[in-house]
């Protein structure tokens, strides 16, 4: 899925929730699966182990906040 599309997404998301709106599920589980899926990527680019772990520690955070996102909502 495009950023641009995400982007969107998110802003109406924004919007509804604070306008009290209906919220429509943007697809979460989606982005949980590709921020899953970025560790092995990386892994093909960072020879250097101690160097990856560091670099993979934002995608960790980000997966994890994306599944706390889809529990709230």
């Amino acid at each position: 899925m495009p950023v641009e599309e995400w982007l969107r997404m998110l802003e109406g998301l924004r919007e509804k929730l604070c306008s009290d709106g209906m919220i429509s599920h943007p697809p979460l589980e989606k982005l949980a699966r590709y921020y899953e899926h970025l560790p092995e990527l990386a892994k093909g680019y960072e020879k250097d182990s101690a160097r990856l772990a560091e670099n993979l520690q934002p995608i960790y955070r980000w997966r994890e906040e994306v599944k706390a996102l889809e529990e709230i909502l």
